[in-house]
């Protein structure tokens, strides 16, 4: 699914391939890159875990990650993910089954 690229596809058509657009920046896509990294048989490379941007938003003076999205999309992945952050990176400790 990253058809050369660093960042995942977002689908594929038997008619048509891949598609154009790509999962680049954050939304409800960590889940979909902890899932193809964690793959027993056709894992992702770890650095696909870094390719994907955060970009970040100001509201009411508080900086946060986020895009353009709607921000129910951010709430997918996250309730079951625990991390960790130091500085610009993030750990992935454990999911909640």
């Amino acid at each position: 699914m990253l058809n050369g690229g660093k960042t995942l596809s977002m689908g594929w058509t038997p008619e048509s391939g891949f598609l154009n657009a790509r999962w680049e920046h954050y939304c409800e896509l960590m889940m979909i890159y902890l899932l193809g990294i964690g793959s027993p048989t056709h894992p992702l490379p770890p650095t696909s875990w870094d390719a994907w941007t955060r970009p970040t938003i100001k509201y009411q003076g508080i900086e946060y990650i986020s895009g353009n999205d709607p921000i129910f999309t951010h709430q997918y992945s996250t309730p079951g993910t625990i991390s960790e952050t130091s500085g610009t990176r993030t750990r992935i400790i454990s999911t909640i089954p």
